[in-house]
């Protein structure tokens, strides 16, 4: 498994990484939704996963700051 390049599995990493960032979890609602992934086979390796993150916050300064975080973590947003 270590060889493999999944990119579910490296999704599942940044996802982890982005909702451990404890300054966040105060003052952000967030959930993460669709997820696409290529190819759709359930016996190949995902080359490509996209996923979206609904974020929610009554400060537009929290939202601010959380979309820097996921920018400088080098993810799209």
């Amino acid at each position: 498994m270590s060889m493999r390049r999944d990119a579910v599995v490296l999704a599942h990493e940044h996802l982890a990484e982005i909702i451990s960032r404890k300054r966040f979890l105060d003052t952000l609602r967030m959930i993460c939704g669709r997820w696409n992934v290529t190819p759709n086979s359930i016996n190949t390796i995902a080359s490509e996963t996209r996923f979206t993150i609904d974020a929610r916050s009554a400060s537009e300064e929290t939202l601010d700051r959380f979309e820097s975080a996921i920018e400088t973590a080098h993810l799209e947003v």
